[in-house]
């Protein structure tokens, strides 16, 4: 839709062939009339509103070009005389008044058109002024709901801005250029966009240097259109460099923008509509988020706004929800004490759907607390690994970030052109020699004082000024001139450098970044690590600045009586040092892993190895220094930004190398104990959700089980694996004295599966062992143990009823043969007895054992004459007079026969009456000591009667030699 101005033909070929804003200035300036300059400026902020891609305004004209309908909505009392030129319409349908000035030669506005101005509409909730003037009264800059342009704003438009501006007014129609995201952005979108539908909120972690914003653009893209969008960001100023940034490379009409600042008054004079009072513009609240649009609705507020402005639309639109809700750097809106109620509301309210959270750190940390109360950890001021509070993590990576480094520059007042000096001369000391050593072409200055001029060689080289102070649109341009600058250039921040380069429009990029401030905000120094960070086609070297960059920091200390000592290392204020690195420890995901390490290797070898960390903390000094400066300074670093819980968890390594697991409940020492408390308190964390997701996993990757009661249960499993591979089998005895409570754990596993309280998990890893869940099976397996062992004692199964070691064993030996015999033996029972050599023919089994015995007793007493009734074995005796029966009648197998000869048995009638002869006189022998046996001696009437019989037959030569040697061993008489 063309502009209804009538000038609009005559005043187009202003725009032919203009390179910037200041262009068309200077031609609208030569027009010969203050009416023809001032019609000129109209239509160029026609073209200016119409060409937006973030739709602020949806029309605006002229007063006396408005359409009837507009008119009739403005109070009688808005005449011609008043320097009323403008009506705009927001998003909605709400309409604004505007005062729209040109001034040749950018002169002030006059002081009385203002008062006269803002009397005539001080009623009125929305109301602007635009001119191309950049001094302006000090009455509209104290006014917070005035929406003000001015020169500085303009000149951000480029030549592309100012031919799109010319397509319009011709009707050509507008570019579509628009942002092009690479393939990695796109598919790192699409990663968020997933869990985000899905789970209904995300947390997205961006690289650092990453440029996030334009992923943001991306995703809203990407969520559909007439969405809702609630865009929550830490400050006014934030809100407007995004507003210029998605204005620079949305897609057209793309995004229409509501912004809702209620926290009060903003640094500096606004440059946008803005709803300040929600009781006077619910009419504009509501149209706005009722009304249909091409694209997205967003409302833009921050942290401080978000409670009110809930608040507001609860009463105003009870039912409405918003479709997507973004909270941009939540470390600072939901990690601050003063936001908590704020951040729960975002968290938690109704009215917001979908989220999307983008944090630049996973966790934030405390560290100056946590070293001055010397805690066991520092404080977690926030923490947005919680996924049932923040959602699924999504971290977004870049390829080939340049890595960087920290210098710190150690200067001491003797080296000092004078000695009573500050720490910016200290800085300008050291900082043209670290330009020269690291090749530096590009060098920023954070300071909060007034840039000072320096040494030549730093001062010779383009100094650009920053004041914070200044105006966004101001400090853009400025970052834009050093962006484009090429060769050595020095730009000095002066103030909050995070309120300097906060939504730049234009990357800026550094080889290294100074800090002068004594107590660096940690805003400002997150800031200089987005100056430095940027994608590196080489890697870092070692000794020089390619691939790599440097954030410097000087630190000024004394040397006692010209020493340097540790204690003047102790009494030094390392304040910015400990600050810069800090955040770089929270962003830089490398550095705080060698950190880590580097404690987590003390706690398991006692000493770490600190090479990498000087590798990424390079030091400035003076020679004296070299020898204790790096020890103490790595030292620090592993003290200050590690915890006691990597060192434990060093400890619990060094234990598992030991034992070959974490269960520090089976060991008594000192160690152990240790461990064990420690262990205790992580449980406790993890049960109430304070245990961060990569503490627990590195726990669970040790085999640590988080719960305690399944801990105790992993240390006896583990004992009862222990058991089973000595033993092959977990046939624990009852009263086992290796382990007294693995006998009564495994019976209560028993009753636990009976009850249904094992999982089946453990019911699985119990049965990999072979456990036993019947005690019927527990009682066999026990008994088969036991036949095992008189197995390898004895050499065979055959128990004997009189045996010693298990009353019971000869029992269950023949109750087995009994079941194999009447086919109850379960076939695999069956095959491990006959591995271990089992017998199943009882009379077999008897007979095998007899000669056993038997075998035995002719080994202890060299000869196989068993008394008859002998006390340690009454049977042997008959069962060997039935063995001589058999081999009378013919009965007795010849090998069986042969095996009870290779035992020394006699089968004979009379060679077993001589043995038993020989047998008796022996035993009278070793009773009286001598062979001289009475003829009728009533113990053993036969033995008299032989005795004399062998006298006689030997003087009638009638006795063998062999009997006459075996008589005279044991000293027999013949006379």
């Amino acid at each position: 839709m063309l502009p209804e101005h009538p000038h609009r033909e005559r005043f187009l070929p202003l725009f032919d062939h203009v390179r910037c804003f200041g262009d068309l200035e200077q031609r609208i300036t030569l027009l010969p009339s203050v009416t023809d300059q001032q019609a000129a400026f109209e239509i160029f902020f026609m073209a200016f509103c119409a060409v937006q891609r973030v739709r602020l305004v949806k029309d605006v004209w002229p007063l006396t070009l408005a359409p009837t309908s507009i008119r009739q909505r403005l109070p009688e009392a808005f005449a011609a005389d008043l320097p009323i030129q403008c009506v705009w319409e927001l998003p909605g349908g709400s309409l604004g008044v505007g005062w729209l000035s040109f001034r040749p030669h950018r002169e002030a506005l006059g002081r009385k058109e203002a008062q006269v101005f803002l009397a005539a509409t001080q009623l009125w909730p929305q109301r602007a002024c635009w001119t191309n003037s950049d001094t302006l009264p000090s009455m509209l800059e104290r006014q917070h709901d005035l929406w003000m342009l001015r020169g500085s704003d303009f000149d951000r438009l480029d030549e592309r801005d100012l031919k799109q501006m010319r397509r319009w007014l011709s009707g050509a129609g507008l570019l579509t250029d628009r942002l092009v995201l690479s393939r990695q952005q796109q598919s790192l979108c699409h990663q968020v966009m997933a869990p985000l539908k899905k789970d209904g909120r995300v947390t997205v972690v961006p690289a650092v240097g990453m440029d996030f914003h334009a992923c943001l653009l991306h995703l809203l893209e990407l969520m559909g259109s007439q969405q809702s969008i609630l865009c929550l960001l830490p400050s006014h100023g934030h809100i407007q460099q995004l507003l210029w940034y998605w204005n620079r490379h949305a897609s057209w009409s793309a995004l229409s923008v509501m912004v809702c600042q209620l926290d009060g008054t903003p640094r500096h004079s606004c440059e946008m509509p803005v709803i300040r009072e929600l009781s006077l513009a619910g009419e504009r609240l509501t149209r706005f988020l009722q009304g249909k649009f091409h694209g997205h609705r967003v409302v833009m507020t921050t942290m401080r706004s978000l409670t009110e402005l809930m608040t507001g639309l609860q009463e105003l639109m009870p039912d409405f929800v918003f479709d997507w809700s973004v909270a941009c750097q939540a470390e600072q809106l939901l990690g601050g004490r003063e936001h908590n109620a704020a951040a729960e509301l975002f968290l938690s309210s109704s009215q917001l759907s979908k989220r999307l959270i983008e944090s630049g750190i996973l966790r934030h940390h405390d560290w100056s607390g946590y070293m001055r109360s010397q805690r066991n950890e520092p404080k977690v001021v926030f923490d947005c690994s919680d996924q049932e509070r923040y959602g699924p993590i999504v971290r977004l990576t870049a390829d080939r970030l340049r890595s960087i480094r920290v210098v710190l520059v150690l200067m001491t007042p003797d080296r000092l052109s004078h000695p009573d000096v500050g720490l910016r001369q200290v800085g300008w000391q050291v900082m043209g020699h670290a330009m020269r050593r690291y090749q530096v072409q590009r060098l920023v200055v954070l300071s909060d004082q007034e840039p000072t001029a320096g040494p030549d060689d730093v001062a010779s080289r383009t100094q650009m000024v920053v004041d914070t102070r200044d105006r966004a649109s101001v400090r853009q341009t400025v970052f834009e001139r050093f962006s484009q600058t090429s060769g050595p250039v020095l730009l000095w921040i002066h103030g909050r450098v995070g309120q300097a380069i906060d939504f730049l429009l234009t990357p800026v990029e550094a080889d290294m970044v100074v800090v002068l401030q004594q107590n660096p905000d940690q805003h400002d120094l997150m800031a200089a690590t987005q100056l430095l960070a940027r994608p590196s086609v080489q890697p870092a070297h070692a000794d020089s600045g390619a691939g790599a960059a440097w954030l410097l920091i000087p630190v000024l200390v004394q040397k006692q009586a010209g020493i340097a000592t540790r204690d003047g290392l102790e009494q030094a204020d390392f304040t910015p040092f400990w600050q810069a690195l800090a955040v770089l420890v929270e962003q830089d995901e490398s550095l705080r892993n060698i950190i880590l390490s580097q404690r987590v290797d003390m706690g398991r070898t006692g000493q770490s190895d600190k090479r990498l960390l000087l590798e990424r903390i390079r030091l400035l000094a003076q020679p004296e220094w070299a020898g204790i400066l790096p020890e103490w300074m790595t030292d620090q670093c592993i003290a200050r930004f590690s915890t006691a819980w990597e060192h434990h968890f060093g400890l619990l390594q060094r234990f598992h190398q030991q034992h070959g697991h974490c269960h520090v409940s089976l060991m008594q020492d000192e160690q152990a104990t240790i461990l064990a408390d420690w262990l205790q308190e992580q449980r406790q964390k993890a049960l109430r959700g304070r245990l961060p997701d990569d503490q627990k996993q590195q726990l669970s990757s040790m085999g640590v089980a988080m719960d305690s009661r399944m801990a105790e249960w992993e240390a006896m499993l583990w004992r009862l694996t222990a058991f089973y591979h000595q033993h092959q089998h977990v046939v624990v005895p009852k009263n086992w004295p290796d382990d007294s409570l693995l006998p009564f754990w495994i019976e209560t596993q028993r009753r636990l599966r009976k009850r249904g309280q094992l999982s089946e998990q453990q019911i699985a890893r119990l049965d990999q062992l072979g456990f036993l869940w019947d005690t019927q099976d527990v009682y066999w397996e026990e008994m088969f143990g036991t036949l095992a062992e008189f197995r390898a004692l004895q050499g065979h199964c055959n128990v004997p009823d009189s045996w010693s070691g298990h009353p019971d064993l000869a029992w269950w030996v023949t109750a087995q043969r009994k079941a194999k015999a009447s086919g109850a033996l379960d076939p695999e029972r069956a095959r491990r007895l006959g591995q271990l050599g089992m017998i199943w023919d009882g009379d077999e089994a008897f007979w095998l054992q007899m000669v056993a015995d038997f075998r035995q007793f002719y080994g202890r007493f060299n000869h196989g004459m068993v008394p008859k009734g002998w006390h340690e074995n009454p049977k042997l005796a008959q069962w060997l007079a039935a063995q001589r029966a058999a081999v009378n009648k013919g009965l007795l197998s010849q090998e069986r026969l042969a095996t009870l000869q290779s035992c020394g048995f006699v089968s004979e009638p009379k060679q077993v009456l001589l043995e038993e002869m020989f047998y008796a006189l022996e035993q009278f022998r070793s009773r009286f000591g001598h062979c001289d046996v009475p003829l009728h001696w009533p113990d053993n009437p036969e033995l008299g009667l032989w005795v004399a019989s062998q006298r006689q037959r030997r003087i009638r030569n009638e006795l063998e030699p062999e009997r006459v040697g075996r008589l005279d061993a044991m000293g027999f008489k013949w006379v």
